[in-house]
């Protein structure tokens, strides 16, 4: 797992979005321009290691981000995939230290809050409050939706792989967060062989279709109406 690496991540101030408080300002977004720190990370680069200790939130700007979780046995699952708008590491507000790793998935780019003037914004500012209950609320929700969509039980694992891609959608677009197949299988609890051959039988069927290429990576656009969840 790569260590992070900060790069410049471009003009623009990091946004706490979407979907805050109303009062939250212009756009409905809380804007941190003194103290957040935007940080661009490659694929497989780390935004926190499990165990590190918690002094910064982080809120996703694009792209995807795994939070991955280790057991006594030194397996790793990927327990779940940050996308844009999603905040990172609010256990810091406790002064825990991380309990599991969030990675890079592909490109990311993402801001870097201080908890201290984090904090000190929070007791200001009743818009950013509500915004981070939404998020703390919404990571919950999230979380248990994950654990009921991903756990096996009757589903098959075509069923399984195509819940999958409709929670890496790209906003309310049809494209999807690509993974790589090892990714997918550790989310999934499957074989990458598996994954691979249900994309395979999900592609023949029309529901997923390539629509491009990025970074020698393939990317895929879901069919919604064709049943990708059933």
């Amino acid at each position: 797992m790569a260590a992070r690496r900060i790069l410049p991540a471009g003009p623009g101030a990091c946004l706490l979005r979407p979907g805050t408080a109303p009062d939250a300002g212009a756009g409905g977004c809380p804007e941190f321009p003194a103290c957040a720190e935007p940080v661009r990370l490659r694929t497989g680069q780390a935004l926190y290691l499990a165990g590190q200790r918690a002094e910064h939130i982080h809120v996703i700007r694009s792209g995807a981000v795994k939070l991955v979780r280790g057991d006594d046995g030194g397996h790793q699952r990927i327990v779940r995939i940050l996308k844009e708008g999603d905040m990172a590491g609010l256990e810091a507000l406790s002064g825990a230290r991380f309990g599991q790793a969030a990675v890079a998935a592909n490109d990311v780019e993402a801001c870097r809050i201080p908890l201290v003037p984090f904090r000190a914004a929070l007791e200001e500012s009743r818009a950013l409050r509500n915004a981070v209950m939404e998020r703390a609320l919404a990571a919950v929700q999230e979380s248990e939706l994950w654990l009921f969509l991903f756990s096996g039980g009757r589903h098959s694992s075509r069923c399984r792989v195509a819940r999958l891609l409709l929670r890496l959608r790209i906003g309310d677009t049809a494209q999807i967060h690509r993974l790589t197949l090892d990714d997918m299988g550790a989310i999934l609890g499957m074989a990458p062989e598996t994954v691979s051959r249900a994309i395979a039988d999900l592609a023949r069927k029309g529901v997923v279709g390539q629509v491009g290429q990025g970074r020698g990576r393939r990317r895929f656009a879901a069919d919604r109406e064709r049943g990708i969840g059933e």
